[in-house]
């Protein structure tokens, strides 16, 4: 597994955990708004995440393809 599967995963057991509180029916007033707040703030970070991971690794890997591509070029100048 990668970093960012292992984020998304332990977000998402996060917010299952937050949801199992909000949904508690002998939880107090206080605790499930609280639970509540916390699963929606949860939901919302993994929808941006998921919608926003593709790209960041899209342009991670399209800088390393121009840093090897600017080492091969440097590389290729030097005179043996």
């Amino acid at each position: 597994m990668t970093a960012a599967s292992d984020l998304l995963e332990w977000l998402r057991d996060e917010r299952r955990r937050w949801a199992e509180q909000a949904d508690e029916d002998e939880q107090n007033t206080f605790v499930r708004l609280a639970a509540t707040s916390r699963r929606d703030q949860l939901a919302t970070v993994l929808a941006r995440l998921e919608r926003d991971l593709p790209v960041i690794e899209a342009e991670a890997v399209e800088a390393a393809i121009a840093e090897t591509d600017r080492l091969a070029d440097v590389i290729e100048g030097v005179p043996v």
